[in-house]
């Protein structure tokens, strides 16, 4: 994903990071933001026949993209998190990150913007490994904890 004002707003950077998913070497599905279309029409930047542009997606669809993929870029925090549920490798596309415990992981990365997308992906993706994954935030079995809880109250 690609919706921040700090990446759409400024046209050098939207520019540079077009160019970086056009030539990142890889099959890229962008659910678009209204916004990062309007803009990309406004400064006649187009995407390769790499890059897959779709019109937004759900939720639910947003997680079957998810699931299917090989690894993530966002410039989402949102996404970031969803991305280390999943398991899979992220690539944030600022220069900061709500999750700094996804980086210390090593599932997830500050795109360092002297390196290419393509090789800071590859670098996340390395590190990113089953044996590192960690449960950050808790092993999804709360709700069942807490109906516990209650029928154990009554």
């Amino acid at each position: 994903t690609l919706h921040r004002a700090d990446n759409t707003d400024d046209v050098d950077r939207l520019r540079k990071l077009v160019r970086q998913v056009n030539q990142c070497g890889l099959p890229v599905v962008l659910p678009a933001h209204p916004r990062l279309s309007k803009l990309l029409v406004e400064n006649k930047l187009d995407f390769e026949d790499n890059v897959s542009l779709l019109e937004p997606v759900g939720y639910l669809e947003m997680n079957a993209l998810l699931g299917a993929c090989r690894g993530v870029l966002t410039d989402s925090g949102g996404l970031q998190k969803e991305a280390y549920w999943a398991k899979k490798a992220c690539l944030t596309l600022r220069t900061e990150t709500e999750w700094v415990e996804t980086v210390q992981t090593g599932w997830n990365r500050i795109w360092n913007e002297s390196q290419t997308i393509a090789e800071e992906f590859s670098s996340v993706e390395e590190s990113a490994r089953e044996d590192t994954w960690v449960e950050l935030y808790g092993d999804g079995s709360s709700a069942q904890r807490i109906v516990t809880m209650i029928l154990e109250k009554s």
